[in-house]
């Protein structure tokens, strides 16, 4: 189902850094909700080659999830400063979402105007303990993580039938003026365990 805006044309936008593999096997595989990590995620870098323009900012994020409960998810995405000047976090916002589920719905929300301002080389989000070991603890941010309170989406799943299957969401941020897609898989598995755990970090680049 589709929800908000469609994104303008977006900058070009590079992917620099995928932690852990996309393939989901069992759940069982992955620890439990609030569980440590027993294995550090895998990080590959790949450094921009002939970038198009002026760095703007990077986001990580949880591009692949596993629930079992609608949320919501809060504290799961980080910004880095990647320009030359400081930047406002106030533009903040969400800009297009979708999913390609019959029935449920995911909804991706942001509080609104953040008052931060971040400086350059350093990093801001709040992060809850799973997402901090993937973004964080696993080097895919090395960045110093200097604003931590700010909480920019919420997460949920609803209306969700039972079952394992997965959900592919297209969702769409944009900050100064630069947009940013952030797709997501969201792997849907039954209770009455409670999972709703970010399971692969994933970094993008987008540039002015």
């Amino acid at each position: 189902m589709t929800m908000l805006l469609r994104a303008s044309a977006a900058p070009a936008i590079l992917l620099v850094v995928l932690a852990a593999g996309c393939q989901f096997d069992r759940p069982e595989d992955v620890g439990d909700a609030g569980a440590d990590a027993t294995d550090a995620p895998v990080v590959a870098i790949d450094a921009p080659v002939d970038a198009p323009g002026l760095a703007a900012y990077d986001i990580a994020y949880p591009a692949e999830w596993r629930m079992s409960v609608q949320g919501p998810a809060t504290s799961f995405i980080v910004i880095v400063n990647t320009g030359p000047s400081p930047l406002s976090l106030s533009t903040f916002q969400v800009t297009g979402l979708s999913d390609d589920h019959p029935t449920a719905v995911v909804r991706v929300t942001s509080p609104g105007s953040f008052g931060d301002t971040l400086q350059p080389d350093t990093a801001a989000g709040a992060l809850s303990g799973l997402a901090e070991t993937l973004l964080i603890g696993s080097g895919l941010v090395p960045e110093a993580w200097s604003v931590r309170t700010t909480d920019f989406l919420s997460l949920e799943l609803l209306n969700a039938p039972a079952g394992t299957y997965d959900i592919a969401v297209n969702l769409t941020v944009e900050l100064d003026g630069r947009p940013a897609a952030l797709p997501m898989t969201i792997h849907v598995v039954p209770g009455p365990t409670i999972y709703l755990d970010p399971l692969v970090g994933r970094r993008l680049t987008v540039y002015r």
